[in-house]
């Protein structure tokens, strides 16, 4: 009697030892999820962050904001950059990547430009501001004359190196719009002509646009 009351003993400690050593870790284990609820990331939340002028066209607001990289432009590169962010609960921007990607041009565009954008009003959930996360495609579309334009550029071997463009006789030193139904013509101008023509600056090679009705172009 006395040994199998030592035996219940002996199970009572060990039982004790175990449930004191899985409460230790439960307990740790809510003090760390309690403890990291600051920096939780959250998809779902009743308020989404805003940008300052966005109203509740994200992607539209991105696109009219970042500037198409001409480059970009001359080699007919379009597409859907989806890009993911988090706007934090107190209005920065962190962990900018790029969910899907077209070309490093346009990727890198999108990027920088929301990195530095703002400022930003928080996402709330249960009346707290929280971390958000968010994902935003930007649709980068060419118009027909810049698709007519990357077509001729690539027939003259002329991608590698920016021509010089010129519209309605005034030198543009970077890429320039027009829209398609103001548009005469169009010509491209290589070698010596060129350089006789506008000297070193033409040394790539020139775009001669000549508008219908000389109105200026959409830089």
């Amino acid at each position: 009697m006395k040994l199998k009351t030592m035996i219940m003993k002996f199970y009572k400690l060990v039982f004790l030892l175990l449930f004191c050593g899985l409460m230790s870790n439960v307990n740790l284990w809510a003090l760390n999820v309690w403890g990291s609820s600051e920096d939780s990331i959250h998809s779902v939340v009743e308020k989404m962050p805003r940008l300052k002028g966005a109203k509740n066209n994200l992607s539209a607001f991105f696109l009219k904001e970042i500037a198409y990289p001409t480059d970009a432009r001359l080699q007919a590169i379009e597409g859907d950059v989806w890009v993911n962010f988090v706007v934090t609960a107190d209005g920065t921007i962190t962990n900018v990547v790029i969910h899907k990607s077209v070309n490093p041009l346009l990727d890198a565009a999108v990027k920088a430009y929301v990195e530095q954008s703002g400022p930003w009003k928080p996402g709330t959930l249960n009346k707290q501001e929280v971390n958000t996360q968010m994902s935003v495609p930007v649709q980068f579309r060419l118009s027909e004359s810049d698709r007519r334009l990357a077509n001729q550029l690539k027939t003259f071997n002329m991608l590698e190196e920016r021509p010089l463009f010129v519209i309605d006789n005034v030198i543009i030193e970077d890429y320039a719009v027009i829209h398609d139904y103001n548009v005469e013509s169009v010509r491209v101008i290589k070698g010596k002509k060129a350089l006789d023509l506008y000297g070193e600056r033409a040394k790539n090679g020139v775009v001669v646009v000549k508008s219908k009705k000389g109105t200026p172009p959409i830089r």
